[in-house]
């Protein structure tokens, strides 16, 4: 006779397979940081540990009377994405590397994104202007003449700041953060966001890559990861540049850095400041998602999600505000940005009534 879980155990299964999905977007954010840390060594033997040690923590939380049932799908679903990560990162790598010209580079690139984003398009970094390289999805929508489609950076302040910062930006589908000439082709929806992924190459961002992935489903870090492996696969390309015919484009592009004003500004110093909070910032808010997710979880549902991690927020505040926020006048609050973005999912007042903002 086959077992049939009543409503509450079915809901509680399903609130769990919930909390396992956001706690793999955790550890995958949490990689990518190592992975950038470590230019790109060792992440198989990371995410390996990062897999075992957290699905091993989520197993032994679930109560008894679907423990066997959450286990199976957590075992399957770490197999499952090991071998799926493994495999597109290795072929990815593998692509890139042995790409001919520039053509080829920008679609074995392109392809390994499509398995995380519906739509994506690539656009380089030129003279104050966005030049599109390629795009997958977009077939119905693109212009007839897509090799002249050039989008002046000033247009698009989401671009702007992915190309000053260097970091992934979440940005909404609208003519004010992405271009009026983006905006047709994707849809204009202010409710839907788009991730912006910048690529760096010898520490200047000379491509974006736009996406739509899911959010909480890893989809973000691990475009952030393979913008990562695709900006060292052309930092290792880009002495070979005058050896191979038709290496242009993106991997002989001027180097200059479009930056926004304010950045450009700041020392050297600072810049590696500013750089090192973002960091802080996205490495704590990923261990809360990972450490704490059944609060995390509760926390949302209740709208009450920092009272549901206070201790943890406090002491990533503490200490941001000592080492960051205290070093330089310049200082963004990162942490509160990315409490918002990631913890929170865009909606400041999920965290709750409590929640004592900005500290800057």
């Amino acid at each position: 006779m086959e077992f049939v879980p009543d409503a509450s155990v079915t809901e509680a299964l399903n609130d769990a397979r919930a909390t396992a999905r956001d706690q793999l977007a955790a550890a995958w954010q949490l990689q990518l940081e190592r992975v950038q840390e470590q230019l790109a060594f060792g992440w198989k033997e990371h995410l390996d540990h990062v897999f075992e040690e957290r699905f091993a923590e989520l197993s032994s939380r679930v109560s008894e009377s679907f423990r066997l049932e959450v286990a199976a799908e957590v075992e399957k679903a770490v197999g499952t994405a090991r071998r799926d990560v493994s495999d597109r990162l290795n072929e990815s790598v593998r692509r890139m590397r042995k790409a001919a010209n520039h053509e080829e580079w920008t679609a074995a690139f392109l392809e390994s994104s499509t398995a995380f984003s519906r739509r994506i398009a690539l656009f380089s970094v030129l003279g104050g202007n966005l030049q599109l390289e390629g795009a997958r999805g977009m077939a119905e929508t693109l212009p007839g003449d897509v090799q002249r489609m050039s989008i002046p950076l000033g247009s698009a302040p989401a671009f702007a700041n992915a190309a000053e910062s260097a970091d992934t930006v979440a940005a909404m589908r609208s003519a004010v953060e992405i271009s009026k000439t983006l905006s047709d082709i994707v849809g204009e929806d202010e409710t839907e966001r788009a991730y912006l992924f910048p690529i760096v190459n010898r520490q200047k961002v000379v491509a974006i890559l736009y996406a739509e992935p899911q959010v909480n489903t890893g989809s973000v870090s691990a475009l952030e990861l393979l913008s990562t492996i695709a900006g060292l696969s052309l930092e290792n390309r880009t002495t070979e540049a005058g050896k191979v015919p038709g290496l242009v484009g993106i991997i002989t592009a001027p180097a200059t850095p479009v930056q926004v004003a304010g950045w450009s500004d700041l020392a050297p110093e600072d810049q590696a400041l500013h750089l090192r909070a973002q960091r802080f910032a996205r490495v704590k808010v990923a261990e809360i998602r990972l450490h704490r997710a059944e609060a995390v979880r509760a926390g949302r549902k209740e709208r009450q999600l920092y009272s549901a991690v206070k201790q943890a927020v406090d002491s990533a505040r503490e200490t941001f505000g000592r080492e960051f926020v205290s070093a330089s006048p310049t200082m963004v609050d990162y942490l509160h940005m990315e409490l918002v973005r990631t913890l929170a999912n865009d909606e400041i007042s999920v965290l709750g009534p409590d929640y004592p903002g900005p500290m800057v």
